[in-house]
């Protein structure tokens, strides 16, 4: 069976992060939850509050229902602006290794292997997109090559 190697970058940079991954599951657990909750608080205040024309459960379920919409709004501005920022910093060290695998490896890597004609072809490829087949055929290629 043939490994996804993908898929095992992409776990090793997601493995630096357990910890900011597995408090933002937690909290996005909590928001879930908040957002199955404020129904159910909608329908005990038409039931109890309106209905009933109980003026204190009136009161008490307007300012829960305002307290929980404001913490579930909060908690959702807290979770994607920290997504967001967790996204950015598994990127940027993405990014930064590919950095240094081309600028820092060897610079005969072109002219032993076949694959620098490859990625200077496609360069030069990439200008035109008329060519797309030949585009596809050479990821392909790039893809099996090992």
């Amino acid at each position: 069976m043939k490994k996804n190697r993908a898929l095992d970058s992409l776990k090793y940079y997601l493995s630096k992060e357990k910890r900011a991954i597995s408090i933002l599951l937690g909290i996005s657990m909590i928001s879930s939850g908040i957002a199955v909750v404020q129904p159910l608080l909608m329908q005990k205040f038409i039931d109890n509050a309106l209905i009933l024309k109980d003026i204190d459960s009136f009161y008490y379920f307007v300012l829960l229902i305002v307290f929980v919409s404001i913490l579930g709004v909060a908690l959702s501005v807290f979770l994607q602006y920290n997504y967001t920022k967790l996204s950015i910093k598994v990127l940027y060290s993405l990014r930064l290794d590919v950095f240094e695998k081309i600028f820092f490896n060897n610079k005969l890597f072109f002219k032993k292997i076949v694959l620098g004609i490859c990625f200077q072809d496609l360069k030069g490829i990439l200008v035109n997109f008329k060519d797309l087949e030949l585009i596809l055929c050479l990821l392909c290629f790039l893809h099996f090559w090992d």
